[in-house]
């Protein structure tokens, strides 16, 4: 089983991604975001996920990488479960390809699982 399955959540105010569900169809790990920069809970849609265990021989992930690429922006997320598997640090890295002047940028949040 993979200790990223469920549903995550911010535990405040946050600005940017607020929510992501893990889950597997099909055999394959898929990733769905949601975000409150254009909308509130704004979906991103999915994409397969990528998990990787920092053992050699690791059989449990505990990191994993997904990527959004669409016609405006290519979005990157690197996530890190904690030991407890009650919260999970995502790194978000976007880049913006619309010719819009936006830059490109980098961030941190903390999601913890929600309680069901």
């Amino acid at each position: 089983m993979n200790p990223l399955n469920g549903l995550w959540v911010v535990s405040g105010p946050q600005e940017g991604l607020t929510r992501l569900s893990v889950n597997r169809q099909k055999g394959e790990a898929w990733i769905e975001a949601w975000g409150n920069l254009q909308a509130p809970d704004h979906d991103w849609g999915q994409s397969a996920l990528t998990c990787y265990s920092t053992r050699k021989n690791g059989t449990v992930p505990d990191r994993a990488l997904a990527i959004w690429d669409t016609s405006s922006a290519h979005t990157v997320l690197i996530l890190q479960i904690s030991p407890d598997g009650e919260h999970v640090k995502v790194e978000i890295f976007t880049n913006f390809k619309d010719d819009s002047g936006r830059t490109n940028y980098a961030t941190e949040v903390e999601l913890v699982r929600a309680k069901t």
